[in-house]
């Protein structure tokens, strides 16, 4: 069946301002730490010792000495913070990176776990924000929300019933998980949102798969109750029996999407590029990769950065993977004309005059793609077509860049630096430069927020570079 090119035409991501690692936890629940193993995370998460030779299992044991599981720092709601406030900036980011104003949305589809309040959900809420006059729906299944948000918009405006649809969704576990209990080192809070409309020939979603999780009701479920000051709340609690769940149907639900989802596109395993999954444990992107029989390198996982942020984790991976270069919308990237080094600057330092101070170096507390990295980059038409932060009319020029990621600055931006030499000087060729011309133009941009907007510019002159150490 051949499908109309309908998908995804922006996306964003938005976090709560609060950074919590596990060292908070070593500090004030020091108890909890120690008495880790007897607690709700070590029951949902142990290898099973009657079918130890399964991916499930092989996967989680190098984990089992960790009472975090894997998870390094989570995001999470401070008391001026709602899954509303997360996900209208989300919203507002999404129209501004696709160009639209909320009158050019004809639906949208709201995913909140958990809502402002027990019911409705927020998607009226949030239309009234926005000042949306179009139809708004909560949309619920659970962690696969988004995934089955992405299958009914696109088939909606396939219909032709609807235009553009945005799609948000948002998770604020940390309010619902009890701080005295392990389950709170795996929940983190986020939110996303997308816009699904009409594409070019040759663009879109080119397959869904989607199946009913029968098998795995009761792994969680919630439970009122009240706390020291005789309120009402609502906790996340670890059903009876979830490890053994786990364990017998995680591998059989990833190869019956992702086989299906594929079948459907009419391609093979080989044909994909790269892998977005969902990844609410620090093992699940390796349990999904070898399910699949893929290499490791074609995906992505965050779930170290964010613990478990539910059914924005799609939205997130998506994101990531499009910030460092390994999807890209429009027409392909060829991988001679861009090239990313995560990880291949140690330290770095910015001095330009008042304008611009910076320094930076690693750190082990970081994702290798959230450090500051080098990019090689040949400004050629394929490159710039396919790119919709780099102006259209962009000289061929063959650049040196020097980026920030927004984690490593610890700020909304990103900083990139850009050096520019004539067409030709890296000889056709991305690789790492070894020796550089004297003299580039520079140009740094301090407000980068892709793929929204390269900001403004603080800085563009002549300057004489050189490579010192490598």
């Amino acid at each position: 069946m051949i499908l109309q090119p309908v998908g995804i035409r922006a996306i964003a991501l938005n976090f709560p301002c609060t950074i919590r690692t596990n060292d908070y936890y070593r500090k004030n629940f020091p108890q909890m730490v120690a008495e880790a193993e007897q607690k709700t995370l070590a029951r949902l998460f142990v290898t099973d010792n009657s079918t130890s030779a399964d991916i499930w299992s092989q996967e989680v044991a190098p984990y089992m000495s960790d009472p975090f599981r894997g998870t390094v720092e989570r995001r999470v709601v401070s008391p001026d913070e709602t899954s509303l406030s997360l996900e209208y900036q989300a919203a507002i980011d999404v129209l501004q990176a696709a160009k639209l104003q909320p009158e050019d949305i004809d639906l949208m589809l709201v995913t909140s776990l958990f809502p402002e309040q027990v019911t409705p959900g927020n998607a009226a809420f949030l239309a009234g924000q926005l000042g949306l006059t179009s139809t708004a729906w909560n949309i619920e299944s659970t962690c696969t929300s988004v995934l089955v948000s992405l299958q009914t918009a696109c088939s909606l405006v396939r219909t032709g019933e609807y235009r553009n649809v945005l799609v948000v969704v948002s998770s604020t576990y940390s309010r619902y998980t009890d701080e005295n209990d392990t389950l709170a080192f795996l929940s983190g809070d986020a939110a996303g949102a997308f816009i699904v409309g009409e594409l070019q020939p040759n663009q879109g979603i080119l397959g869904t798969k989607i199946a009913n999780t029968a098998a795995t009701c009761g792994a969680f479920y919630n439970e009122f109750t009240t706390d020291e000051q005789g309120n009402i709340r609502m906790f996340i609690r670890g059903g009876k029996g979830a490890s053994k769940m786990f364990n017998e149907t995680t591998v059989k639900f990833i190869r019956l999407c992702c086989h299906g989802a594929i079948a459907a596109a009419n391609l093979t395993l080989d044909e994909i590029d790269f892998f977005a999954f969902n990844t609410p444990s620090a093992w699940y992107s390796q349990v999904c990769t070898r399910a699949l029989g893929i290499n490791p390198e074609r995906t992505i996982n965050l779930n170290p950065l964010y613990a478990n942020i539910g059914p924005t984790f799609p939205v997130a991976n998506l994101y990531h993977a499009a910030q460092a270069g390994k999807i890209r919308g429009g027409a392909p990237i060829r991988p001679d004309m861009l090239s990313e080094y995560d990880g291949s600057v140690v330290k770095y330092a910015v001095n330009i005059g008042g304008e611009i101070s910076e320094h930076g170096s690693q750190s082990s507390k970081r994702a290798t793609h959230d450090e500051a990295r080098t990019i090689v980059t040949l400004l050629r038409p394929k490159l710039v077509k396919a790119s919709p932060n780099i102006p259209k009319n962009s000289p061929q020029d063959d650049e040196f860049i020097l980026f920030v990621p927004k984690v490593a600055r610890q700020s909304k931006y990103a900083l990139s630096v850009r050096f520019r030499y004539p067409k030709n000087t890296f000889q056709n060729s991305v690789a790492q430069p070894k020796n550089l011309p004297n003299q580039a133009l520079m140009s740094v941009h301090p407000y980068w927020n892709f793929p929204i907007t390269m900001g403004k510019v603080k800085f563009e002159e002549p300057v004489k570079t050189a490579i010192e150490d490598i």
